[in-house]
């Protein structure tokens, strides 16, 4: 961002002790940048009311929110919470978005979809960094010290949304009749520790790669052989739409929209039919399959970062003019 002439400035901590000053900090932000704003484009739904509060006290016209998902939290007190700070977004926000129909029906109601009042704009990827080579490939696992192996992989934070132990019983299931098998794990989080542990019980400490936050996924997904992604719930996860543009064999769960499907070489799974269901369709899966043309099933589906940052750039020039 800085690099291209951008700021990054840091705010409070959003927390409840925190509340008031956060408000301040904002006040502050708005009435004295230079330039001034125009727009203000909130990512956090819980977080967007604060934003639009003061945005709106400084004249801000334009205050758009942006739905990436299809549940509040995986906590009920956190859901009842956030459920409550986007209330007022009905009367503070001026533009929605949301990355798909099911993130877009989720916050903002059907009504407003079938009006036509939400934007849906997909999550674009980098498709030429994503296209599959074999040299880069080769280089990445060897690097990684996997040789040969059939690789599963996943990329999320931990937390409870992305599902890792369920991940964890799959690959078991796997070891039982792949003995070659490996499993990457990328990102970190708050129960990171917790499937250290469940791997270690299982026995699985030498197959589990924890690979934390990496800036060279792309290089990552040129290893696996198989992306599996079990998630509760989903908005339109971007890992999942990578994973495809690399030509990677993708099982998702059916708790993820439809509208995640960009390729033909993807599958949805219930969670309810259990690891071993899973671990058998995982075994099951070409891996050999030709992945060098993948990326372009991508871009034709409008998942190209290029596409999306044009159709952004034409909504906020809209906007302004429609001030």
């Amino acid at each position: 961002i800085i690099a291209r002439g951008g700021n990054v400035i840091l705010l409070p901590e959003p927390n409840f002790r925190g509340a008031a000053r956060l408000l301040r900090s904002l006040d502050k932000l708005f009435r004295t940048a230079e330039p001034s704003y125009d727009i203000v484009h909130v990512h956090a739904p819980n977080l967007a009311a604060a934003y639009f509060l003061s945005a709106r006290k400084q004249g801000i016209a334009v205050r758009i929110v942006h739905s990436h998902n299809t549940k509040f939290s995986d906590s009920a007190a956190k859901a009842v919470r956030n459920y409550i700070l986007t209330r007022p977004l009905a009367h503070l926000a001026t533009q929605y978005i949301a990355c798909s129909e099911s993130a877009g029906a989720f916050l903002f109601g059907a009504r407003n979809m079938a009006r036509g009042h939400v934007m849906i704009l997909p999550n674009g990827v980098d498709t030429s960094r994503l296209r599959f080579r074999p040299e880069i490939r080769m280089k990445a696992r060897n690097e990684l010290g996997i040789g040969d192996a059939f690789v599963l992989g996943h990329i999320g934070r931990f937390d409870p949304q992305k599902n890792h132990s369920f991940l964890v019983d799959i690959f078991h299931e796997v070891r039982k009749k792949q003995e070659n098998a490996v499993l990457l794990l990328i990102g970190n989080g708050d129960l990171e520790q917790l499937i250290h542990t469940k791997v270690e019980e299982l026995g699985l400490r030498e197959h589990v790669l924890f690979l934390g936050r990496r800036s060279d996924v792309d290089r990552l997904l040129q290893a696996m052989d198989v992306f599996v992604l079990p998630s509760l719930y989903e908005g339109l996860p971007l890992v999942g739409v990578e994973a495809q543009a690399a030509g990677l064999p993708c099982l998702f769960s059916d708790r993820i929209t439809r509208e995640l499907q960009v390729t033909d070489r993807m599958e949805f799974l219930p969670l309810e039919s259990g690891a071993k269901a899973w671990a058998e369709t995982v075994l099951r899966v070409d891996a050999s399959r030709e992945r060098e043309n993948a990326f372009r099933q991508v871009e034709e589906a409008g998942y190209d970062i290029r596409a999306s940052v044009g159709e952004l750039q034409a909504c906020y020039l809209r906007s302004l003019e429609g001030r």
